[in-house]
């Protein structure tokens, strides 16, 4: 996505109960509504987005062989001449 996409501003509409639209109006001063509700809305889809990538690689490296205690040896080993 180019930066000039992300930047671009379109209307959507939300069905949301009265309730939300509530406590979004006591808590979120009028000119800032929107811009709270995409970063919140930005901020869940990142984290669904982070989880599905979990669930997607998860057993990537079952099948590694490498042996995890000499791994952890070798990094913990000094380098110094």
């Amino acid at each position: 996505m180019s930066t000039m996409e992300t930047t671009k501003k379109r209307q959507a509409n939300f069905l949301i109960t009265i309730e939300t639209l509530h406590l979004l109006k006591d808590h979120v001063p009028a000119r800032k509504q929107s811009e709270f509700v995409e970063q919140t809305l930005v901020k869940e889809l990142k984290k669904k987005a982070f989880l599905k990538a979990i669930r997607t690689s998860k057993g990537a490296w079952k099948n590694h062989k490498e042996d995890t205690e000499q791994f952890i040896r070798s990094l913990r080993a000094s380098k110094r001449i």
